[in-house]
């Protein structure tokens, strides 16, 4: 006979039995399916108990009490070897689904551990092994700075004369929205730019006569085995709109292919992955880097560096800002911006130049933007009158607009009151001594 069972009996009452959706799931996997044609087996009928109480986490000596229990409801009950033997294939069948185990690691373990510094393609801006993710607007010279870049890495010099490149690197560019003409004028301006002849399998190009045959929604796998072939220090994808995700506003799509893109390009091969990517239109609340990014905010979430390509008035870059970067160095950490000349010489073939300055702390720059400004000066005028309406501080359009609205989404102005039918707004820290007021 199976032994005394009080013990797993009282897991099982204390487990489900107070439990409504439990006990309701439990009575529906004893019950035959409305359709059944007939009953179960009293075989069929003890798994099927067996694995709903199983997947609710009973334990083994549980489970074989409750299968004895239910299995002595039956008029001819099945011997007990029998039951003991389906608790154990409900056991093996539940671990098998489960899959490997969670490991936890002690945060000690994890202190005794060495670690690496970060390591470079690219000092600051491509970290080895790392997904990048590279945005512009239109016409702001993004796809001649990836091409810069990749030139840069290929004959070992620096980008845009300031970042060192890691010698002997070979770079694959993969051009998804340019025609031959354009991809070959393009190699030539970034090439004579640089003053470098480009040596033979340094940089090679995907699309070359044309836009690039592969898409991830295609053939992903054929991208995996190119890169096995030529085993680059750096992949370049020209854009993710027209090589990667088909609605990059769809959270899980997103997040499906830039961790494919880990799993069997970075990890798989080393390789760093820039992608070029475009922005959306100026929205009403922000003009911000981070927040013009075309699609899902999983891109950025999914990336370990963003640079943005900043320009004005649909112009040449004037600076690159570091978004987003998971290798801080050296003092260079997310906000980091350096102003850049970008500029296209005239002659034959013509000269596309990347010069970069010194940079800009995010610790210690002040925003000398317009918006920026506006900023300031609303807070300004707020500290010294109390509370204002937007048309009272101009901003109704443009720069001030966006401050304005800046500030009442951050919640940093708040209302106050009204003039007429325009709300008042004051600073939310000076909202107590403003309430006698209005």
């Amino acid at each position: 006979m199976i032994p005394d069972r009080t013990a797993a009996l009282q897991e099982l009452a204390d487990r489900y039995f107070a439990t409504p959706s439990a006990r309701a799931k439990l009575t529906v996997a004893a019950q035959p399916a409305e359709d059944s044609p007939r009953a179960p087996s009293r075989h069929d009928a003890l798994v099927k108990y067996g694995v709903a109480s199983r997947e609710h986490g009973l334990s083994g000596a549980a489970l074989l009490a409750a299968l004895s229990v239910k299995n002595g409801t039956y008029e001819e009950p099945k011997p007990d070897d029998e039951v003991r033997s389906i608790a154990r294939w409900c056991d093996r069948e539940i671990e098998s689904k489960a899959g490997t185990p969670l490991q936890a690691v002690d945060a000690a373990e994890l202190l005794s551990r060495p670690y690496k510094e970060p390591s470079f393609l690219v000092d600051h801006l491509v970290p080895e092994n790392a997904l990048v993710l590279l945005s512009g607007d239109t016409g702001s010279a993004k796809t001649a700075l990836a091409l810069h870049l990749c030139v840069s890495v290929a004959c070992g010099l620096p980008v845009a004369g300031r970042f060192p490149a890691r010698p002997d690197a070979v770079a694959l560019y993969v051009n998804g929205e340019m025609s031959a003409d354009t991809l070959t004028r393009y190699l030539h301006e970034a090439a004579a730019g640089l003053r470098v002849t480009i040596p033979p399998k340094r940089l090679i190009f995907e699309g070359a006569d044309g836009i690039a045959s592969w898409r991830f929604g295609e053939n992903p796998a054929a991208l995996a085995a190119l890169v096995g072939e030529l085993r680059p220090s750096l992949v370049v994808l020209d854009t993710q709109r027209a090589l990667l995700v088909d609605d990059e506003s769809d959270t899980a799509e997103v997040r499906r292919v830039f961790g494919w893109l880990r799993t069997n390009i970075v990890d798989a091969f080393g390789a760093s992955v820039l992608v070029a990517h475009h922005l959306r239109k100026i929205g009403p609340i922000s003009n911000s880097s981070r927040e013009r990014v075309a699609g899902s905010r999983d891109i950025i979430a999914s990336v370990d560096v963003h640079l943005a390509a900043k320009a004005r008035d649909g112009g040449p870059m004037h600076a690159i800002k570091m978004d987003k970067t998971r290798a801080p160095h050296e003092g260079v950490c997310a906000g980091t911006e350096w102003p850049v000349e970008a500029r296209l010489e005239p002659g034959a073939p013509k000269r596309s130049i990347f010069v970069a300055g010194e940079p800009e702390s995010a610790a210690t720059a002040s925003d000398v933007s317009a918006e920026g400004k506006a900023v300031d000066e609303i807070r300004a005028r707020l500290e010294a009158e109390g509370s204002l309406t937007a048309d009272d501080v101009k901003a109704t359009s443009g720069a001030p607009k966006r401050a304005w609205d800046r500030l009442r989404k951050s919640g940093e102005i708040v209302q106050a009151g009204k003039c007429g039918r325009k709300v008042r707004y004051a600073l939310q820290t000076s909202l107590p001594q403003a309430e006698g007021l209005f």
